[in-house]
């Protein structure tokens, strides 16, 4: 598929390609798309020529009607004379999610705006409910709507109306922190054993975040996501899945003072050589949050590292994400603090719904 996250009703893209390392063979191939009750959405079934080497062999558009939830979808091919039986099949599979356009709708609550400039100012002016455009924010509003912070797009925000921000969430305000800051805030840290980054208490939050890559791209990395409102209409309580691909974090917040509502648990490995790192396998495994709610004085951050603001008018995921950090501050209760890793690697948390 084009796209692994869908709305109700949109067009589906797929494209079919074969790849054979051997001879040519004709056949038949049959292509079904089923919701996550079997239900069949769409079905296309013809004769062709699985050619050697890489080819496609179908490009196929649907409209899917279906239920929210995973769909499932399977392409089978049958060599002619071999039967449609499945243990003659070249079979593939892959799904894709679908989401119902009433839970992208932003909440009624006008949010204000502390950064005022980038794509996440740019979304919410553009897709605000009637009567609930985003304002700029101003320390006297009224702290039933939450303020919203676009770090990656605040390089030239003052540090003075962060501070602002803090006495206001510290008397019951809700921030909504969308990640990641600028490298250029910034500053090298060892921590739990690791080279880390730090991001100074006063520059853009009133304490300080330790901050690790969560691209996964050496040290094996896993993004897990909670049950919790703040995914209300995604898949939630395990890994995250192909759907999420566009929102992955590129930082990790290491060892938050409250357990996280989706995280990364990553393994360490074994060490050689100084300054190299020597991969001989799975050593012990430490995690962070991606997305967490700290509390500050009598109201609480609520701080998400997935990258939304870039994708919001291309990912209907991204966009869910958004509206429920929205709709959702009164659900989002800071959890006790867990005790801080005795040791540079440590048992990750548990799990379990915040």
């Amino acid at each position: 598929p084009a796209r692994h996250a869908l709305l109700v009703g949109e067009e589906l893209g797929l494209r079919i390609t074969g790849v054979n390392d051997g001879a040519a063979g004709a056949g038949r191939l049959r292509v079904t798309v089923t919701d996550g009750e079997g239900t069949l959405l769409g079905e296309r079934e013809l004769a062709c020529t699985l050619n050697a080497g890489i080819g496609d062999l179908l490009e196929w558009r649907l409209s899917l009607a279906g239920a929210p939830g995973r769909c499932l979808i399977r392409a089978a091919f049958h060599a002619a004379g071999h039967g449609t039986g499945t243990a003659a099949a070249l079979t593939n599979e892959t799904s894709i999610y679908l989401l119902d356009a009433d839970g992208q709708r932003l909440p009624p609550q006008a949010p204000a705006l502390v950064v005022e400039t980038g794509p996440l100012a740019d979304y919410l002016h553009a897709n605000h409910a009637p009567d609930a455009a985003p304002t700029p924010f101003r320390p006297e509003l009224d702290r039933a709507a939450p303020a919203v912070v676009d770090l990656a797009a605040a390089a030239q925000t003052p540090p003075e109306r962060f501070a602002r921000l803090a006495d206001w969430v510290a008397g019951g305000g809700c921030a909504v922190v969308l990640g990641p800051p600028p490298e250029s805030w910034l500053e090298p840290v060892e921590h739990l054993g690791l080279l880390m980054s730090r991001l100074p208490a006063g520059r853009a939050l009133p304490f300080e975040l330790t901050l690790f890559p969560a691209l996964g791209t050496w040290v094996p990395c896993s993004h897990v996501l909670t049950r919790h409102p703040c995914f209300a209409g995604l898949p939630a309580g395990g890994l995250m899945e192909q759907e999420y691909q566009n929102v992955l974090p590129r930082w990790c917040i290491a060892a938050p003072k409250s357990r996280w509502i989706g995280g990364n648990v990553t393994c360490g490995w074994y060490r050689g050589q100084k300054h190299k790192q020597n991969f001989q396998g799975l050593s012990a495994a430490f995690d962070g949050a991606e997305l967490t709610a700290l509390a500050h004085g009598r109201g609480r951050y609520l701080l998400c590292q997935y990258q939304i603001a870039p994708h919001l008018d291309s990912d209907p995921v991204a966009v869910r994400l958004l509206a429920n950090l929205l709709r959702g501050p009164d659900a989002v209760r800071p959890a006790a603090p867990h005790a801080a890793p005795a040791s540079p690697c440590r048992e990750t948390s548990p799990l379990g719904p915040t």
